[in-house]
């Protein structure tokens, strides 16, 4: 297919360099995208725990990620309720393991919810959790991958809390932009929990940081004029 493609997309910058160098021709990247045409207003402050939301499928590695979170949760909130988190996952690999992640009043599993109802889950948020596996497995899965959930939450502008393998392409990709609080260390997430809840101009800046980054490398207007030139290009020729 490489062979006879006159072009080649790939998800990420990461697979784009190794690809291209691989079979000797350009890749582009290509992921989902949204249209950014004004930022979300910001959560209002509010007396309830700070709202922590995940969204996406759960394998094996994504829910070991989670309990970091979770026991990290756990300690954080053992005088008063401070924070809470809600995961949302239509997809289940170890339902008992999902089952441990539920805490009663901390944090709480609601199952698959329809497509229409996630930019309001996500506008409810002041956090947005995105992980991957830190075990070698997960490491390997995900060296090159760009979850397209990731596209969804830079369009809420909300804080982003990256748990996950730095190496991974979609972490260097949050790394680059500075558009997330990235954790590649489990024993660094109580911290980082911690500032995020104690500081809102933080949770703020970071909201701001998270759509900046949609809209410089995830516009639909910016995907739809590259993909318009590189295609009349071929007419041309």
């Amino acid at each position: 297919a490489i062979a006879h493609a006159a072009l080649n997309y790939s998800i990420t910058q990461e697979q784009c360099e190794e690809y291209a160098k691989k079979f000797g021709k350009p890749f582009y990247r290509l992921t989902k995208s949204e249209r950014f045409a004004q930022m979300p207003p910001k959560p209002q402050p509010s007396k309830r725990p700070v709202q922590l939301v995940y969204t996406g499928n759960l394998d094996k590695g994504r829910t070991n990620a989670l309990q970091y979170l979770v026991d990290a949760l756990m300690t954080i909130n053992s005088e008063t309720v401070r924070a809470q988190l809600h995961i949302y996952a239509g997809v289940v690999q170890d339902a008992r393991r999902v089952a441990r992640l539920c805490v009663p009043g901390i944090s709480f599993f609601h199952g698959a919810i329809p497509a229409n109802e996630i930019p309001s889950v996500h506008a409810d948020a002041d956090i947005l959790v995105y992980t991957e596996g830190l075990d070698l497995q997960s490491r390997l899965k995900v060296r090159q991958s760009f979850s397209s959930k990731l596209v969804d939450y830079f369009a809420a502008a909300r804080c982003i809390l990256a748990i996950g393998p730095v190496e991974a392409a979609a972490l260097q990709h949050l790394l680059r932009a500075d558009a997330a609080i990235v954790v590649g260390n489990p024993s660094e997430i109580e911290q980082k929990l911690e500032n995020l809840i104690e500081e809102k101009p933080l949770r703020d800046a970071y909201a701001e940081k998270a759509w900046q980054c949609g809209k410089v490398f995830h516009s639909s207007t910016a995907m739809r004029t590259q993909l318009y030139e590189q295609l009349s290009a071929l007419e041309k020729d």
